[in-house]
């Protein structure tokens, strides 16, 4: 058979798409019902690290998997091409693009352990990261762009 011709095997893009979409459903439900049930809780009872645990995890882990879900599937009708050096580029953006959420989570648990909520462990870093700004880049786009870096960079 010509390979210009042949049907690309779908199978690999079918069996991400599934599994991405299972983790955005999983998360978005989440998201829905165990989000606003912590929330509340932390109300109650003022016990705060179900919700930390919750809200440093979960969100990020949800748009990720729509960063990978979407390329998937585009994936699906058409295989994307990325050259190796660009490929490399896309790896260490979306790995750096991930740890975003957990840098912020280490500089919330220093700030807790050490009893300091007002003055930040990394100087001048801590002002940052409070505002409402930073936390929707760094918990909602930043893992989305990740999803899609770190998917081009696998699948290229």
């Amino acid at each position: 058979m010509d390979p210009n011709t042949q049907k690309p095997d779908n199978t690999r893009s079918a069996a991400v798409c599934i599994a991405a979409g299972l983790v955005f459903l999983a998360g978005v439900v989440c998201m829905l019902r165990l989000g606003p049930y912590l929330l509340a809780q932390k109300a109650q009872t003022y016990q705060a690290l179900p919700y930390m645990l919750y809200s440093f995890s979960v969100p990020p882990v949800t748009y990720c998997a729509a960063g990978v879900l979407i390329p998937a599937v585009i994936s699906l009708f058409g295989k994307p091409r990325v050259p190796l050096p660009l490929r490399v580029v896309f790896l260490v953006l979306g790995t750096a693009f991930c740890l975003s959420p957990l840098l912020f989570s280490l500089e919330t648990a220093a700030m807790m352990t050490s009893g300091q909520y007002h003055q930040p462990i990394f100087t001048g870093l801590g002002y940052v990261m409070r505002s409402p700004e930073f936390l929707a880049l760094c918990f909602r786009h930043l893992p989305f762009a990740a999803g899609i870096l770190l998917f081009l960079g696998f699948r290229g």
